[in-house]
C-alpha cells in the first residue's frame, strides 16, 4: 500500500535546512560548486503516515528529529508511536502504542526501527497484550513487528520470556523463535511495572523449542514435559496461556511414558494439567477412514514374582486401540474401539479393555474374544 509521510513541524524544515558548497572538478579541471544538504533538526515533532484514503495509520511523536546525512534517514529521540492496523477479513483494526528511547526511519522504507527500552501494548482490547524488548522493527506495510533480541510478553496475568519475536499486529499473533518460559504474574502488567516486576515463578510443564501466542491461546513446538509422566510431541496447543491448570492438545509423534518401562504412542492426544502436573491423558489414533490408519499403540513391561518359587520375571503387555485413556492418579488404562490386547499367552479382542498398570490385572464389561495360547514346550525338539 502506498503511503504518505507528513509532519506538523514540516513548515519549519525550510528554515533549519542548511546548504554547504564543496568544490568539485569536471573533466577539464574546472571547479564546479555542488550543493549538499547538511541536514535538518526538528524539536517536538509529530510524524504521521497515512493510507491512500488519507486516514492516519501511524503517528510518531519524538522530542528530537535529526536527519542522518549518510542515507537521509530520520533519527528520533524519545519516541511514542500510535499504530492503527488496517482491518483484515478476520481481524478488526487494532490500536498499538509503542514507546522507545530512540527510533530510526530510513528513507523510502515502510519500516520504523525502534531501540532502547522498547515497549508495545494494545489499547481498548478485551485481552491486554504487552511486550518489551531492546529493539523492534515495525513494518507498516506488512503490519508486522520483529526482533531478534530477548523479549518479555504479558498476556492478561501471564508473562512469557523468550528470544526472537515475530508479531502479526492485526491478529495479535505473537511467535517466539527461541526457547521460552511461561510464568504466572502476581499482578497485571501495569501493576507489575509499578511494583518492580513482582511475580511468582512457575516450573513450566513443558520444555519446548518454539512458542506462539494466538487467539488468546498458546502453541508450543517440539514439547517434552518436565515431570512424570514424561510426554512429548511435535506441538502442544491450549486455548489460553495458563500452564498451571489447562488442557493441551498434542499432535504429531505423541509419546507418553508409563511406569516401569511402558509407553503409549499415537498421532494425537489431549492431556489435562492440574497444579503444573499431568493428571490425565487421552490418546487417539488416526481416523479409520484414512488409508493405512495407525491406531494407538501400547506397550508395558512389569516385573512379576512367583509366589511359590519367589522367582522374578518380566511380563510384557502390548495393545492397540482407536483410543487409549490413561488416568495417572489411579494407574488405570482403558482401551476402547477395535481393541487388541496381549500379555503373550493371552489375547483379548473387543471394544473395551481395562488394564491396571500397578498389578497387571485386566477386565472388561463388554463382549470380547479371549484366546489362550499353549505354553511353549520345554522339550529339546520344541514339541508341544
Amino acid at each position: 500500500m502506498s503511503t504518505q509521510w507528513f509532519s506538523v513541524a514540516a513548515f519549519i524544515v525550510a528554515v533549519v535546512l542548511g546548504y554547504t558548497v564543496i568544490a568539485t572538478r569536471n573533466d577539464d579541471g574546472i571547479s564546479i560548486p555542488a550543493p549538499v544538504i547538511a541536514g535538518y533538526y526538528l524539536k517536538d515533532a509529530t510524524i504521521v503516515e497515512t493510507g491512500t484514503d488519507g486516514a492516519p495509520r501511524i503517528r510518531i511523536a519524538a522530542v528530537d528529529v535529526q536527519q542522518d546525512m549518510r542515507d537521509n534517514a530520520m533519527q528520533l529521540q524519545t519516541v511514542k508511536a500510535d499504530y492503527f492496523t488496517t482491518p483484515t477479513a478476520d481481524a478488526a483494526s487494532t490500536h498499538w502504542v509503542m514507546d522507545a528511547a530512540q527510533g530510526r526511519m530510513p528513507a523510502k522504507s515502510d519500516v520504523v526501527k525502534l531501540s532502547g527500552g522498547v515497549t508495545a501494548y494494545t489499547v481498548d482490547n478485551e485481552r491486554a497484550v504487552t511486550f518489551a524488548t531492546s529493539a523492534l522493527d515495525i513494518d507498516t506495510k506488512l503490519q508486522t513487528a520483529r526482533t531478534d533480541q530477548a523479549v518479555d510478553i504479558d498476556v492478561a496475568d501471564h508473562r512469557i520470556t523468550g528470544h526472537g519475536l515475530t508479531a502479526d499486529l492485526p491478529r495479535e499473533h505473537l511467535q517466539l523463535s527461541g526457547r521460552g518460559e511461561l510464568r504466572l504474574a502476581e499482578n497485571t502488567p501495569r501493576q507489575i511495572e509499578a511494583a518492580g516486576d513482582a511475580k511468582i515463578s512457575l516450573p513450566g510443564i513443558f520444555d519446548h523449542e518454539g512458542l506462539e501466542l494466538r487467539d488468546g491461546g498458546i502453541r508450543l513446538t517440539k514439547v517434552r514435559s518436565k515431570t512424570p509422566p514424561l510426554v512429548q510431541a511435535d506441538e502442544a496447543v491450549a486455548s489460553n496461556t495458563d500452564l498451571d491448570n489447562n488442557r493441551f492438545t498434542l499432535r504429531g509423534n505423541v509419546e507418553i511414558d508409563l511406569p516401569e518401562q511402558g509407553k503409549v504412542q499415537s498421532d494425537s492426544a489431549v492431556v489435562t494439567v492440574r497444579n503444573s502436573r499431568i493428571v490425565h491423558a487421552t490418546a487417539s489414533g488416526q481416523p479409520s477412514s484414512q488409508p493405512n490408519a495407525e491406531p494407538v499403540r501400547f506397550e508395558h513391561r512389569r516385573k512379576t514374582k512367583n509366589k511359590q518359587t519367589n522367582e522374578v520375571a518380566t511380563e510384557t503387555a502390548n495393545g492397540r486401540a482407536q483410543t487409549i485413556d490413561y488416568d495417572v492418579l489411579t494407574n488405570l488404562v482403558v482401551f476402547t474401539d477395535n481393541v487388541w490386547f496381549s500379555t503373550g499367552r493371552f489375547e483379548w479382542r473387543g471394544e473395551e479393555w481395562q488394564y491396571n498398570l500397578t498389578d497387571g490385572s485386566g477386565s472388561t464389561t463388554r463382549r470380547s474374544t479371549t484366546t489362550v495360547l499353549p505354553r511353549p514346550s520345554s522339550d529339546a525338539g520344541g514339541k508341544q
